[in-house]
């Protein structure tokens, strides 16, 4: 059969888009060594909290010989984790006066690219203990570590590109729930930090007279920072960049591409009758 037809195709509207995930230790999966109690997220390294003068923000872990802190049941709830062994918890917001707030920061793997649009994801559930459930739960992203010290576990003052949709109350405590969205990067952002950013006067609380703790207590999992699309950096393949020979050919035939472009390059061989026969990546 002599095939007459080719198709050079390059894909996602000739975005150039890597599907890696910029957050380490996304799923709470690596650890120094097992926590022993609460209040020790810095062992899911390189997690951290960024109230410096203590840390309060937790981490569940089935190797822990602490009933308190193990998976899927410890003294707060009981939830398998979504990815794995492992998931981290923080206190959202008690709502009775006097902020009350913990937060958890990573410093991502590279640093966010000006133009770009990054996919920010993370999944919560709601623990079965927790007394409160709110809609004030984000993700902030920038471009130094986000330390404070005062007030004592108060409200960080910043202003999250990613928040979950205001009264879009999150009081499951079976599964897990998807708070996601785009952001487009202006550059240089490196770290990523995940709360309640609201005052509680903002946040939207529901209570659940089966709760025993205060708090709004979430545990939290699978954090995702991925390059998702772009509005700078877009390449085109002309006509003229390519060479195929010899065509036409009832063998064996050569294309030349040029290297920028090969890993963004799918390749589709149509029949004369137009039917597709053969597709690949071009490397």
């Amino acid at each position: 059969m002599k095939y007459l037809l080719f198709l050079i195709y390059i894909g996602l509207s000739n975005r150039i888009v890597a599907q890696i995930n910029l957050v380490p230790n996304s799923s709470f999966e690596i650890y120094d060594s097992c926590p022993d109690s609460y209040s020790q997220i810095y062992h899911a390294i390189p997690w951290f909290q960024p109230y410096v003068p203590g840390s309060s923000t937790d981490y569940f872990n089935a190797c822990s010989l602490d009933s308190g802190i193990l998976v899927p049941n410890n003294i707060i709830g009981y939830q398998y984790a979504r990815s794995g062994n492992a998931y981290a918890g923080f206190n959202a917001g008690n709502f009775v006066g006097g902020i009350s707030r913990e937060y958890l920061e990573i410093e991502l793997s590279s640093t966010l690219q000006s133009g770009y649009g990054y996919c920010v994801s993370f999944y919560l559930s709601l623990a079965d203990k927790a007394k409160k459930a709110t809609d004030g739960i984000g993700a902030c992203l920038t471009t130094t570590a986000a330390f404070y010290s005062s007030p004592p576990w108060g409200l960080l003052d910043l202003q999250p590109q990613i928040e979950n949709t205001a009264g879009n109350i999150i009081s499951d405590t079976s599964s897990w729930v998807l708070v996601s969205d785009t952001i487009w990067s202006t550059g240089g952002e490196k770290f990523i930090t995940i709360g309640n950013f609201k005052s509680d006067s903002a946040s939207a609380v529901v209570v659940n007279n089966y709760g025993i703790y205060s708090s709004a207590y979430y545990y939290i999992d699978d954090v995702s920072v991925v390059l998702c699309d772009s509005i700078t950096g877009i390449k085109s393949l002309e006509e003229i960049d390519f060479n195929i020979f010899s065509n036409p050919t009832s063998d064996k035939f050569t294309i030349i591409i040029p290297t920028a472009f090969q890993k963004d390059v799918a390749l589709k061989l149509y029949s004369s009758l137009g039917l597709l026969i053969f597709q690949k990546p071009f490397v």
